[in-house]
């Protein structure tokens, strides 16, 4: 008989049964409750090749709020599409099948599939845990320790420390009880296995306004390294509420260095170096 998991999972683009394969495993480790609440709001986990757009064709050369010239949806390994309630990855090629990216293939997550699963999550929830007391509580004692991208201001800073502190859980990232404990305690409530800890309800916040990005919200974060190197790890979204997400590096002489290391130092384009010098994560404001 088939299983949650199996109901939830399925073809989108160009893929078969080789890309279900690679993603069964990353799926396979969401909590019981976690996939039985999806199956039941009628989401769904859709694997294709390549990026979004090999599925979500009307994303095709669409151009995410705020990003850079010349950057699309194209690029986008991974999101969730609230208005077809779907998580969409996308596999890489590998010999003798298919892969899901990981950290640095394009994206900047922990596990790339439970993050944008749990942004689903958090969608279909209403954002009632956004506003759980538990989680507030958790990612406030956490917040200094939380990396730039999860201390954005406003809806996206929340959404972000939910999603990834959620893929690093259920993902059983080992550094995770260390680097952000109370994150890794809220979670062990829908996966009590994870820290050997006992079942408790989590009590959820009244159900939020349909969260939507402003046209000054940040668009992600950026860090130059020491080969002048900028890596963008840049959130997409959408009108309709979708998000995604993708890292870009761009090295220094390439065509887009200059209008970026503007964007980002806010000096003239002929004044800008040509490699910055190296820098902790910022973030990056629309541009």
């Amino acid at each position: 008989m088939p299983t949650d998991l199996d109901k939830l999972l399925g073809l989108g683009g160009s893929a078969d049964a080789s890309d279900l394969a690679a993603v069964r495993p990353a799926a396979a480790q969401l909590p019981p409750q976690v996939l039985s609440f999806l199956r039941m709001k009628g989401a769904r986990i859709i694997v294709c090749r390549g990026s979004i757009t090999d599925h979500a064709k009307d994303l095709k050369g669409v151009q995410p709020r705020g990003w850079p010239a010349g950057m699309t949806w194209d690029i986008v390994p991974g999101v969730y599409l609230p208005n077809r309630k779907q998580v969409v990855v996308a596999t890489l090629p590998m010999p003798g099948g298919r892969r899901l990216p990981v950290r640095g293939e394009g994206h900047g997550s922990f596990n790339l599939l439970l993050h944008e699963t749990m942004h689903g999550h958090d969608f279909l929830k209403n954002h009632r845990l956004l506003g759980a007391s538990k989680f507030v509580a958790a990612r406030t004692a956490d917040f200094a320790k939380l990396g730039s991208y999860e201390q954005q201001a406003g809806d996206a800073g929340l959404q972000e420390t939910y999603a990834e502190s959620a893929a690093r859980a259920f993902g059983r990232d080992t550094t995770l009880p260390a680097a952000w404990p109370q994150l890794a305690k809220f979670w062990a409530l829908l996966d009590p296995g994870q820290l050997q800890l006992a079942p408790e309800t989590i009590e959820e916040a009244p159900p939020r306004r349909r969260i939507k990005s402003r046209r000054a919200t940040p668009v992600g974060t950026a860090q130059v390294h020491h080969d002048g190197s900028i890596e963008l790890n840049l959130r997409a979204d959408a009108g309709d509420g979708a998000i995604g997400h993708a890292l870009v590096t761009i090295k220094p002489g390439s065509a887009r260095y200059g209008e970026i290391a503007s964007h980002l130092t806010g000096a003239p384009q002929g004044l800008v170096p040509q490699a910055l010098a190296p820098s902790g994560p910022m973030v990056v404001k629309p541009f």
